[in-house]
């Protein structure tokens, strides 16, 4: 589950005083998504430009190795949680039968569509998985300009949030499966211990974290405190995860369905792990991306370039055929089947986080992470449209 490989360069970076490099770092933070406002534009968008710009493909500034990479995995696991914290579950019960039937559709066909894809690319039967759960999941990006027009209420919009919960626990548990298969294939048995394994865990981190949880803030007060405990139990279930061949990213992020089911939504804590994600883990992750991503190879190279533009062409067309059809069983109107499919075209969080983790273990090539990340930037921007 370490990040490796990825980005290594003959020439040293120019510059490697530490001071030096957390400024560039935070520039970039800063300064990058402010020039994405401008043009409209999500701040991932800016994030990976940035990173890109500063990484060895390019100005050579920084070397995204050691000190980077350690803060990326770190930034990695947050995300996760943070997707975990983020699901609004009271929404998602209220219109519990739409989002369920939009998420499995949405899910479903993308799934589907990849798995063909990655037949069809020569892939192994795992890879031709992990890159369907690549497409299948989709990220709220733009939730905020969703809550600035007023429209998070409507029956359509709020299906198509609820539906990201379907999703995102969808793809990652097509990823623990891979993870704990390989490529070497599964026997009946092994399926069946993995199922026993995947809810015995499940259950543990969903079930007896709460209940611990209350226990806690029952006994200990204090915003730190609480503070300090909620990461213990986000990078405990990660360590817990790793060690029975899941992945760390899954035990975030159910560690961050267990965190949302135990505090309040607008609980102080939860606004302060969220700040601290969102203002520095997270974006040092998606600026690593960039860092390691070869830009020129989307133009030099045939695989990256058919790669990209193909898983392109599959999120638009998996994406739009859902929406279609939930529109005529709940009978949503031209404007709600634009906006579903518009939300749910949104690749990031969770597909940054499975293309990772699937170049890392060799069973996605350097040419589809290449060609994902910029299938990541090019549906950030249209879905935004």
């Amino acid at each position: 589950g370490q990040v490796s490989g990825h980005g290594d360069s003959v020439e040293e970076p120019l510059l490697q005083n530490p001071v030096t490099v957390f400024l560039t770092i935070m520039t970039v933070i800063l300064i990058a998504p402010l020039l994405m406002q401008r043009f409209r534009l999500p701040g991932i968008v800016g994030l990976i430009v940035g990173g890109i710009i500063i990484g060895p493909h390019a100005l050579n500034l920084l070397s995204p190795e050691y000190t980077i990479e350690t803060l990326a995995i770190a930034g990695l696991v947050y995300l996760m949680f943070s997707v975990g914290l983020e699901i609004d579950l009271r929404q998602f019960k209220r219109v519990r039968n739409q989002a369920i039937v939009f998420g499995a559709f949405t899910f479903a066909f993308p799934m589907v569509t990849g798995v063909l894809l990655g037949w069809w690319l020569g892939y192994s039967l795992s890879s031709s998985f992990l890159l369907g759960a690549v497409i299948a999941s989709h990220a709220l990006i733009n939730y905020p300009l969703l809550s600035r027009l007023g429209v998070l209420r409507n029956d359509a919009v709020a299906a198509s949030v609820g539906a990201t919960v379907f999703t995102d626990v969808s793809a990652l548990l097509v990823l623990a499966y891979v993870v704990r298969s390989g490529d070497g294939g599964s026997s009946a048995l092994d399926i069946f211990l993995l199922v026993v394994i995947m809810i015995a865990y499940t259950t543990l981190i969903l079930f007896v974290v709460p209940r611990l949880g209350k226990m806690f803030f029952r006994r200990f007060r204090g915003s730190a405190v609480e503070f300090q405990f909620i990461l213990v139990v986000l990078f405990a279930a990660a360590v817990l995860a790793e060690v029975i061949d899941m992945h760390v990213i899954i035990g975030a992020f159910l560690a961050g369905l267990a965190v949302n089911s135990t505090l309040p939504s607008r609980s102080p804590v939860v606004d302060r792990i969220l700040f601290l994600g969102e203002a520095f883990f997270i974006p040092i992750f998606v600026i690593y991306i960039g860092m390691i991503v070869d830009p020129v190879t989307v133009f030099t190279e045939p695989s990256t370039a058919m790669a990209g533009w193909m898983m392109v062409a599959a999120v638009y067309l998996s994406k739009l055929i859902p929406a279609w059809i939930v529109t005529g069983i709940f009978h949503y109107t031209r404007d709600e089947l634009l906006t579903l499919w518009g939300i749910s075209q949104a690749q990031a969080t969770t597909t940054l986080a499975v293309l990772l983790v699937g170049v890392e273990m060799g069973m996605l090539p350097e040419a589809v992470f290449n060609g994902g990340v910029v299938m990541v930037m090019v549906t950030c921007i249209t879905s935004s449209i």
